[in-house]
């Protein structure tokens, strides 16, 4: 299986990596912002892990991610849309770029790595969004974060 995973370099995405590099044949490359991460999963996982360092808080970023992807996986089965983060700051006091980057990372990145690789796509691929369990919650430290997801 050919894969793609987003916020390859720690928590849910990471083990995404090391569980598809767990099996036989699979190709899976990890993107992520963390250079430092993004060479240790390839010293664990050789051939199977693709690095692609890439800051999906910018268009710059998702693009880079796409010609990669096309570059050196080719057709694609599995897209995992899971880097995201927030910051704990009133609304008020985030900065206008902080409030661009959370929006381009957790909402706008995601969609567009989709519309962009899906004719990378085999039939029968699977896209997963790996949201937060904060849709559940009133996410009073997190403002932001928890709107984009409402």
């Amino acid at each position: 299986m050919k894969a793609l995973v987003t916020g390859a370099s720690s928590g849910i995405g990471r083990e995404l990596v090391k569980l598809l590099c767990s099996e036989k044949d699979n190709r899976v490359m990890g993107v992520a912002r963390n250079e430092k991460a993004l060479i240790e999963l390839r010293e664990n996982f050789k051939e199977c892990f693709i690095p692609v360092q890439a800051d999906l808080s910018t268009k710059s970023g998702v693009d880079l991610v796409v010609k990669e992807a096309v570059e050196k996986l080719g057709e694609i089965e599995l897209l995992v849309n899971n880097a995201g983060f927030g910051l704990y700051k009133r609304i008020l006091d985030h900065t206008d770029e902080e409030l661009v980057s959370m929006t381009m990372v957790n909402f706008i990145s995601p969609i567009l790595l989709t519309k962009k690789l899906v004719d990378a796509m085999k039939p029968g691929s699977t896209v997963v969004y790996v949201i937060t369990a904060g849709v559940y919650v009133i996410l009073d430290d997190l403002p932001i974060y928890g709107l984009l997801y409402f």
